[in-house]
């Protein structure tokens, strides 16, 4: 709309300027509230430096760490002996392969803080939020889906091309996709509404509005003692053998399921309570 607007400033008043204004009215569109807000909020995290290094950026460089990794272990070869296990189905190596990709899945969508500063990027715009004619939810879910999109799809990626040069079995690849897949929305609607019960709506520019948001540290921290704790108690049922894998594995998926579910109504329906509530 903007750009089509820009467009006609110089035009003339006559017929001309009557003829192009309805040809931009023929061209004009309408969508969803959910996508129009989702489009709002990929191009402001794309066009903005700030929030492109650390809130999308991000989600693509770390595979250069975990080869660093791999780099440093390789004389200890001790990757090489685990991933041996994970191919020969060993079971408890296949456990903890899948924990440590729901380990990562939570911490990398914590980290970006794409979430926990979903409300603060609003800054002094906030006001906006709670008096146009779309929904809180529906503008919390459209940022909440910014997110999803954005961290989900380096994790797939990743999580996909790395686990077919390794040569790891179909079934645990698509096992460990969508359990990343859950963690990632989980950690997202939790981290969004923390950032509204307490948003920073004053800040100067937007590197400020990041560096000065502490909701990325509860949100990674609550993140990480639910990923812990899950952790602990997997390896617990596995080695006092008091559920096969098989059922630990089923068991990771509906907690993480149930987690998706009460984050989801929690964001939904707590979080655009909080938002009415704050005043700027």
């Amino acid at each position: 709309l903007y750009l089509n607007a820009v467009v006609g400033i110089n035009s003339s008043q006559g017929k001309t300027a009557k003829n192009t204004n309805v040809e931009y009215d023929k061209k004009l569109k309408s969508s969803s509230h959910l996508l129009t807000y989702f489009k709002k909020e990929w191009l402001i995290l794309i066009r903005t430096p700030a929030y492109m290094t650390n809130c999308v950026g991000i989600n693509f460089i770390w595979p250069v760490f975990i080869y660093v990794f791999i780099l440093i272990q390789k004389q200890s070869n001790f990757l090489g002996d685990y991933l041996n296990k994970v191919k020969s189905a060993d079971a408890g190596a296949s456990l903890n392969l899948i924990l440590v990709v729901f380990g990562i899945s939570v911490i990398l969508t914590a980290l970006n803080c794409l979430a926990s500063s979903a409300i603060t990027r609003e800054g002094k715009h906030f006001e906006i939020m709670k008096y146009m004619p779309v929904p809180l939810t529906t503008q919390l879910n459209s940022k909440a889906l910014i997110s999803i999109v954005i961290s989900g799809a380096g994790l797939i990626v990743y999580i996909i091309t790395a686990f077919i040069i390794l040569g790891i079995s179909p079934l645990l690849t698509v096992y460990c996709v969508a359990l990343s897949i859950l963690s990632v929305i989980f950690t997202t609607y939790l981290g969004i509404y923390i950032d509204t019960m307490n948003p920073k709506l004053i800040w100067e520019d937007e590197v400020n509005a990041l560096r000065g948001n502490y909701h990325v540290f509860f949100n990674m921290a609550i993140s990480l003692m639910i990923t812990a704790a899950i952790c602990i108690a997997s390896n617990l049922l596995y080695k006092f053998e008091l559920l096969p894998v098989g059922v630990i594995f089923i068991l990771l998926i509906l907690f993480a399921a149930a987690m998706t579910v009460f984050t989801y109504l929690l964001c939904n329906k707590k979080g655009a309570v909080n938002l009415m509530k704050i005043e700027m």
